[in-house]
């Protein structure tokens, strides 16, 4: 088997191959022969059939079947004496495979980058320099307080940050809808929870009133019998309650697991868990840029089959979920 090797530019690289017609003709023959022990034809018995017959009904296919397996078998034996590490398959570009003739191709392929890492000591990473204020845990307990919202009913017409409880059904045309029907809805208005025709009509509302609002459901709405729709929706007003923040005490240190120390241990705890946080920030930063710095200092040039290949498991991917 005679190879040549060429650089066809960056990680692109040409094999040619010339397998000897000999070596072909041989392995044909050797098939034609196991082939003629068990082909059955008409006019013969089992595995008594001619091999000139064998070989005129069966010679083509199994011609094709040998060079087929010739071009997989004399490339990996190719790769492995020339020591190439192919990133991907390879594209077979054939020269020669006609009967009484050496079989040769040519392999077009990419080869896996060599990688060497330079010394890293040379390598500029700052760590960031942060701390944890007292400012800071004021405005966590804050961001807390605001987790724990307190809705405390109220006899005056709603507005926004207030939370509405309701009844509601929707009719279109007149008639109920499989889900038409809700008891006990509530939103808190200014939130953009629900159509905006809704929102809308349920400012201004006071506890037992009844008000009937025109809606219509969004085009990309998830049930399609409903997308683009018009509807009356009938609400009954259960309750308006105002929107308020917890106040800092034992109850509301219990609610975050606090159950003994009051202040100062919550706003330790407090502490602990943002210092944890902020640790964890600034190995992330640390992380991304030794990384970008090793990039930097150690550019590596991909085979494109290796991101073809990713591109396509990440769109198979994307398509399974």
């Amino acid at each position: 088997m005679q190879v040549s090797l060429s650089d066809t530019g960056g990680l692109s690289r040409r094999l040619e191959v010339a397998v000897p017609a000999t070596e072909v003709a041989r392995e044909v023959q050797q098939r034609l022969k196991r082939l003629s022990r068990t082909a059955r034809l008409k006019g013969f018995r089992p595995g008594k059939a001619p091999l000139t017959v064998i070989a005129k009904q069966f010679g083509e296919q199994v011609r094709a079947e040998v060079l087929s397996d010739l071009v997989r078998s004399s490339f990996a034996q190719a790769v492995s004496e020339q020591k190439l590490r192919p990133a991907g398959g390879p594209r077979i570009e054939p020269i020669a495979m006609g009967p009484e003739t050496d079989l040769k191709y040519a392999a077009h392929f990419e080869v896996l980058p060599e990688i060497r890492v330079n010394p890293p000591e040379r390598l500029a990473i700052e760590r960031p320099a942060s701390s944890v204020e007292e400012t800071d845990v004021d405005a966590m307990i804050e961001n807390m307080r605001a987790q724990r919202p307190v809705f405390t009913p109220v006899d005056r017409e709603a507005r926004d940050t207030d939370r509405v409880v309701f009844d509601y059904k929707a009719r279109i045309g007149g008639k109920p809808f499989e889900g038409s029907d809700l008891t006990d809805v509530r939103i808190v208005l200014g939130t953009r929870q629900a159509m905006p025709e809704l929102e809308a009509g349920l400012r201004g509302v006071r506890a037992g009133e009844q008000r009937i609002v025109h809606a219509v459901f969004a085009a990309a709405h998830p049930n399609k019998k409903l997308a683009g729709q018009s509807a009356e929706l009938h609400l009954s007003i259960k309750a308006v309650e105002e929107h308020s923040l917890p106040a800092v005490d034992d109850e509301f240190f219990r609610t975050y697991g606090v159950e003994q120390g009051g202040l100062a241990e919550m706003r330790a705890e407090v502490r602990k868990s943002m210092e944890r946080e902020l640790a964890e920030v600034v190995r992330g930063r640390v992380r991304t840029q030794l990384l970008d710095a090793l990039y930097r200092d150690n550019p590596i040039e991909l085979p494109r089959a290796l991101i073809e290949e990713q591109v396509q498991e990440l769109q198979l991917d994307t398509a399974r979920r």
